[in-house]
């Protein structure tokens, strides 16, 4: 085997070794970005837990239910605890779509159930007028989606 021979040789070794390890990493690529998503979707998932725990320790239920059966009798620090509830959850409806729409590691967020479900009162109502510029600076998807839905059902 002459010396031309043996390098050629040497350098089909070396160009199989170089695409075996790009492969290699293709696949750590792709488990490490398996991994984000769960990681993500498992912090999403959190948030929500923490947020239901804390709805659930602090009665804003009731006044939130209160707020749209009779609103004429909800008292300020009424209104302070929804309007802080609601940047709670929209700030978690947030988290999902950025992570969805900028780099998707999460499951799309249901932003039409988000609008149908939080915004049947007129507090509510009342606290996206004040909130609409940061929650469509971050998430314009979500305040089309809110708008949408306080512009089709007015309330009686």
């Amino acid at each position: 085997m002459t010396a031309r021979n043996t390098k050629d040789w040497f350098d089909l070794v070396a160009l199989v070794a170089v695409i075996g390890g790009l492969v290699l990493v293709a696949y750590e690529i792709r488990q490490a970005n398996f991994f984000a998503k769960a990681e993500m979707e498992n912090s999403i998932y959190a948030g929500w837990e923490t947020l239901s725990m804390a709805e659930i320790e602090s009665g804003i239920g009731a006044v939130v239910a209160r707020s749209i059966e009779d609103p004429a009798n909800i008292s300020f620090a009424d209104e302070f605890d929804i309007s802080s509830w609601l940047t709670a959850v929209i700030s978690l409806y947030q988290r999902n779509g950025k992570m969805y729409y900028e780099y998707d590691l999460a499951a799309a967020p249901d932003y039409p159930g988000a609008a149908s479900y939080y915004f049947t009162s007129q507090i509510a109502r009342d606290w996206f007028e004040v909130n609409e510029s940061w929650i469509r600076d971050e998430t314009p998807e979500l305040a089309d989606e809110i708008r949408q839905y306080i512009e089709s059902s007015p309330l009686e």
